[in-house]
């Protein structure tokens, strides 16, 4: 088949919504400007008259030869080199730096001073931002050692058997008992759980109704007594329990009138506690040695009429160390006299 096609003929043979298309697009196609000598005199002469319009740069305000370059932030005085600078700094005794703080009239108010508040408020910003990083780093590391600290010396020196709870507990974040080392002495986070109320289980078991309050770290060289005279009572609930059964808000006159016990809660199982009575004039360093301690000594403080029940069913004798050693130093000798002599 004769696929030969004159040029006519092909251009006459195309659609006419293609030709018509072709054709906006090549009248729409810019035109081409051509750069020959005398654009380019016409564009200098152009720029010189626009520079001879301007007007002239000031002058430098020391030397008063050349012109101005630069601009002093803080006295705004013009300058054109730094050795200029330099010498309006030492004779006009300048530090180079925009005054935030200096009051400057409505009249100098434009849009320069609006970019340099703009520029100090966002450098503050990234100031205070680097300075809580770093606190945040100096606390943590704070932390841990202040943490390592207590669980040592309360081994250490008080004789606790310190045990401490995830961090994730609450328990472990409202801890900040610490080693005081100029003093050497240990304060203590307390806790005070009062008893509200006994309530009767199956099977003979009692239920104690609880309301607890964390106080802030004393002195292990003070006495319990001492420790209960300083409790702010903010507790609503604390407060409404001890108008109650003591009517009054101070705890120690209550434990010196018989009213209300103080008792030591040994954290060696977190289920069945063991409570032991505290003496009111004892130290805290003697009421929480060889004992048992989560994170923070806890306490349980006990009202009229419940202290006998909560004596029978609670309380237990606390024994020392150095005694239960000797009991079983004197129960070994026993068996063995007992024991009878075999012979060969």
């Amino acid at each position: 088949m004769n696929t030969e096609y004159e040029e006519g003929e092909l251009v006459s043979e195309r659609p006419q919504e293609t030709v018509e298309k072709i054709d906006t697009i090549v009248s729409e196609k810019p035109k081409i400007e051509v750069i020959t000598a005398t654009t380019v005199e016409q564009a200098q002469n152009e720029d010189e008259e626009e520079k001879s319009l301007r007007p002239p740069p000031p002058s430098c305000q020391i030397c008063n030869q050349e012109a101005a370059k630069y601009k002093c932030p803080a006295c705004l005085l013009r300058t054109c080199s730094l050795k200029c600078v330099n010498l309006h700094k030492t004779q006009m005794n300048c530090c180079g730096k925009f005054k935030y703080e200096k009051f400057y009239p409505p009249s100098q108010l434009d849009e320069n001073f609006a970019k340099k508040d703009i520029n100090y408020l966002s450098e503050m910003l990234q100031r205070t931002e680097n300075s809580k990083k770093r606190l945040n780093v100096i606390n943590k590391n704070w932390e841990i050692l202040r943490y390592k600290l207590l669980k040592v010396y309360a081994q250490k020196n008080a004789g606790v058997i310190f045990r401490s709870a995830p961090p994730v507990m609450s328990r472990h974040r409202e801890n900040i008992s610490f080693w005081h080392s100029k003093s050497k002495t240990l304060y203590w986070t307390c806790e005070f759980s009062f008893v509200k109320e006994l309530v009767p289980g199956k099977d003979g078991a009692v239920k104690m109704d609880l309301i607890t309050m964390v106080v802030p770290p004393a002195a292990e060289s003070k006495t319990m007594m001492e420790i209960l005279e300083q409790i702010k009572i903010e507790d609503m609930k604390i407060s409404l329990l001890l108008q109650e059964r003591l009517h009054s808000q101070k705890l120690a006159e209550g434990v010196k009138k018989g009213i209300a016990e103080v008792y030591f809660v040994d954290m060696e199982k977190t289920r069945d506690k063991i409570v032991y009575k505290v003496d009111p004039e004892a130290t805290l360093s003697s009421v929480v040695n060889e004992k048992y301690i989560l994170e923070y000594p806890s306490f349980r403080i006990v009202f009229e009429p419940d202290i006998t029940t909560f004596n029978e069913k609670f309380v237990r004798e606390f024994v020392p160390t150095s005694n239960k050693q000797t009991q079983e130093g004197g129960r070994q000798k026993d068996t063995q006299k007992e024991s009878p002599k075999t012979g060969n």
